[in-house]
């Protein structure tokens, strides 16, 4: 801890980060929702599209895990995204029993056309107060990320 900070300052200093914080991302949600109905995706699709371009094929379960939702209601939604093309069931070669789910070439073009309509919305509004440094935004919350990952933190995810 800083010499200069106590810790009921740093909790306020936290809180104001995170308040910050969530505004951003509500407010850059609040964007993709339109992005991803302007590109025919309900929400929830496109969040199972960039988890499989991220992450690569996964089973229906850790889909659910993901959402939070039962894997029943990821049958369906995965029916729907198989039905589009976007996505493929395919056999799991560890488990002749499973199978998992992974992009297709039109997913994979799906997910990078919404990805790159949020881009240009985000730099577009950077444009207008080009002030405001996001090379200098995206260190701190690196750091922020690492230090609540880092061994030991009680509450580390190390998710990316």
């Amino acid at each position: 801890m800083s010499r200069n900070n106590s810790l009921p300052q740093l909790e306020a200093q936290a809180e104001e980060f995170l308040r910050t914080l969530r505004g951003v991302i509500e407010r850059s949600s609040g964007g993709i929702l339109e992005v991803t109905r302007s590109n025919g995706l309900a929400f929830h699709q496109f969040i199972i599209l960039e988890h499989l371009h991220r992450r690569g094929p996964r089973h229906l379960s850790s889909i659910a895990r993901l959402l939070g939702i039962r894997p029943q209601t990821v049958t369906a939604m995965v029916d729907v995204l198989e039905q589009g093309g976007y996505v493929e069931r395919a056999q799991d070669p560890e488990d002749r029993r499973a199978r998992f789910v992974r992009l297709t070439p039109l997913g994979e073009e799906k997910v990078l056309a919404v990805r790159s309509a949020r881009q240009v919305k985000l730099a577009r509004a950077l444009a207008r107060n080009p002030s405001l440094s996001l090379t200098q935004a995206t260190v701190t919350l690196k750091a922020v990320r690492d230090l609540l990952d880092a061994p030991g933190n009680p509450s580390g995810s190390a998710v990316a």
